[in-house]
């Protein structure tokens, strides 16, 4: 190990992080080069990339999903401080992050690490990917230190990557099987299956699957000054369905292929909003989405490191409304968008400490519909990267330009090409050299086109849309510590930022389906995250885990004086939110529970009587235990949601489920 530079261990602990593993050799945060060393030493320590990182960054592994008392990948994100969770209720239903009232489409999505698109609405739906195939989830805001990434990563505000498959569990040849089978109320059943097998040396392949099906038929209550009306979901009921097909092949032991194939299918009815007597709705959308990706990365000296990656990505959309107001009775509209993405990234370590990335991107991106008022537009994008991260001493220094150029076309109207330059800049510090206490600051500019949504679309478009530019500024303290010895763990994380957006747009829901949008001039966003999660060992096999997040932040309407929204809070933004959990494990049953909740918020920025949303606060229990059978691992885990049947509403006029349960049994080989 010793003949390796510092960076190129810092590298191999990309890898083991995932697993929750860091190499002995580097604190400093990794750039992932895809070097493959036959032989390291391993402990396990808390100099996480959470700790070190020159930006805020947010991991929750597989094994946090008992002890934080986590159901799907939603509940996963309200566990983050900053987020925001648009949902509309029941298994299935649309979830969109929000981060630092940044908007959804300021966050880009990543699944194993290539990028994730929807360039119709701009925004990833998270209810299409189970949370039983997450391994790791990790959110960055800004540009982190990981900077041997694609081109198209740098291009957003925030990143949410979903590790589905860590390489390193397929070493060995033998058969890995993991079955599971989940229920709850409101006719929820999800089985998923998982079978992954290696050779042993250099191959290894993992195929899973999953259905999930709920009628989302809960009940609700319906308030109009005194008169109070118990109703319950209509036309809710969901059929949704995945599989995927991962293989890696290393050919050398400085270079690896990776292959992914995707299939996701969905059929929903959409429920409407919840009106006082009128709760009909005819209303029904299928999603269907197909993408293959693949990425090989090589050393290709001591100096060079290539990561390379391309995929194809197809999806439609199909929305249907039967109503006597249309002609014929229904209206029928489809959506079909096809990507092509490639990307190329180079890393050179030229000295110690030192390391440099260029990475270009180019994507193509259509859209065809059946509406007659609209072209069917596409768009050229070309984006290119250079990434500069220097460590001296207890110092981490990273620099970042991003040039976009995008050209757009829509029928035989001209095209429009738009060319901007975005950078960024980081630094972190270790004041002390023997407590893991980390000082950072970072900076970033960026800019997000309109969707074609936005651009095109009949009921939501508007062509006359200006893209919005975002400056981020971030300064931060994060301190793992041991300040009692009957205190395995514990890391505070503290986050103070200031996001200022130009020619904002703003997406009012009409339904599920229909929006508005509109630039809104200015917006200033301000506030701190805070985080801390704690490990107390009662005793030997038992163990108190304590985790807990609060948010405060302010983003204000700031174009003008004279309109009437003037310094007021956004639509659906909460100045305060937070999330806790307690969990008690130990070798009989674990138990814990959890809370998540928000305050108040507005449903248009003006904050006209009426659009008030009510703050919330939601609490759930659960037990889970883990048995050994004859070597293999059987896992019973159940949870009471919405313990307290609190009625609320996260998008207005759309109830969130009350008192619920869900239980699953999980098989591992």
């Amino acid at each position: 190990m010793e003949n390796f530079y510092n960076p190129c261990r810092a590298i191999l602990c990309v890898f083991l992080t995932a697993g929750g593993i860091t190499a002995v050799a580097n604190e400093n945060p990794p750039d992932t080069t895809g070097v493959f060393l036959k032989e390291f030493e391993v402990h396990h320590q808390k100099a996480s990339k959470e700790l070190t990182s020159t930006a805020p960054v947010h991991n929750i592994s597989n094994s946090d999903l008992n002890s934080h008392g986590i159901v799907d990948i939603s509940d996963a994100m309200h566990r983050i401080p900053g987020v925001n969770l648009r949902d509309y209720g029941g298994a299935g239903g649309l979830k969109t992050v929000s981060v630092r009232g940044l908007g959804t489409q300021h966050t880009g999505v990543s699944y194993d690490g290539t990028p994730l698109s929807d360039v119709q609405s701009g925004q990833i739906d998270l209810s299409r990917y189970s949370l039983d195939n997450v391994q790791n989830l990790s959110l960055s805001i800004g540009d982190n230190d990981d900077i041997f990434v694609p081109a198209r990563v740098a291009a957003s505000a925030t990143s949410l990557n979903i590790e589905s498959w860590r390489t390193d569990v397929q070493a060995d040849d033998r058969l890995h099987l993991t079955a599971q089978l989940k229920g709850g109320s409101f006719g929820f059943i999800n089985p998923y299956l998982k079978i992954g097998k290696g050779n042993g040396r250099d191959m290894a392949f993992m195929l899973m699957g999953d259905y999930q099906h709920a009628n989302n038929n809960y009940p609700y209550t319906l308030r109009n000054g005194t008169q109070t009306m118990h109703e319950r979901r209509q036309n809710s009921k969901l059929d949704a369905g995945h599989v995927e097909l991962n293989y890696q092949w290393k050919p050398t032991g400085s270079s690896s292929l990776m292959a992914k194939a995707y299939y996701f299918s969905s059929f929903r009815h959409l429920p409407g909003p919840a009106i006082l007597y009128n709760t009909e709705s005819n209303e029904s959308l299928r999603d269907r989405n197909a993408f293959g990706q693949l990425r090989y990365r090589v050393k290709l000296s001591s100096v060079f490191s290539l990561s390379t990656l391309a995929k194809f990505n197809w999806s439609s959309t199909y929305y249907r409304d039967i109503n006597g107001k249309y002609p014929g009775g229904q209206l029928y509209n489809t959506y079909i968008q096809r990507e092509a993405y490639a990307s190329a990234s180079l890393l050179a370590i030229p000295f110690r400490g030192f390391s440099a990335v260029y990475s270009a991107d180019y994507f193509y991106n259509d859209l065809h519909s059946n509406l007659k008022s609209r072209n069917n537009p596409h768009r050229n994008s070309l984006l290119q990267c250079v990434n500069l991260k220097y460590n001296v001493w207890r110092l981490t220094l990273t620099a970042r330009g991003l040039v976009s150029l995008y050209q757009d076309v829509s029928g035989e109207d001209p095209s429009h090409t738009t060319a901007r330059f975005s950078p960024s800049a980081g630094v972190s510090l270790k004041p002390v050299e023997d407590q893991n206490l980390y000082v950072r600051f970072n900076y970033k500019n960026i800019f997000r086109m309109p969707s074609f949504n936005e651009l095109y679309f009949d009921h939501y478009g508007s062509v006359n849309l200006r893209p919005e530019t975002t400056d981020q500024l971030n300064l931060g303290v994060t301190y793992g510590m041991r300040p009692l010895s009957w205190l395995s763990d514990m890391e505070l994380t503290v986050d103070a930022y200031y996001n200022w957006v130009k020619d904002k747009i703003m997406a009012i829901p009409y339904n599920m389906f229909v929006w508005t949008m509109s630039n809104i001039g200015r917006v200033h966003a301000y506030g701190v995250d805070v985080s801390l999660n704690a490990t107390f060992p009662v005793r030997p096999g038992h163990s108190i885990i304590a985790t807990g997040n609060y948010s405060w932040q302010r983003a204000l309407a700031r174009t003008s004086p004279d309109m009437t929204d003037w310094n007021k809070q956004i639509a659906y933004t909460p100045e305060h939110s937070g999330a806790f959990s307690l969990a008690w494990e130990n070798p009989w049953v674990s138990i814990g529970m959890r809370a998540t909740g928000c305050g108040e918020r507005f449903t248009l920025n003006n904050h006209v009587p009426g659009t008030r949303l009510p703050g919330y606060m939601e609490f759930g229990f659960l037990a889970y235990r883990t048995f050994e059978f004859r070597g293999h691992k059987i896992e019973l885990r159940a949870d009471l949601l919405n313990a307290f049947n609190k009625h609320y509403e996260v998008v207005a006029r759309y109830p969130m489920p009350g008192i619920a349960w869900q239980a699953s049994v999980k098989f591992t080989l």
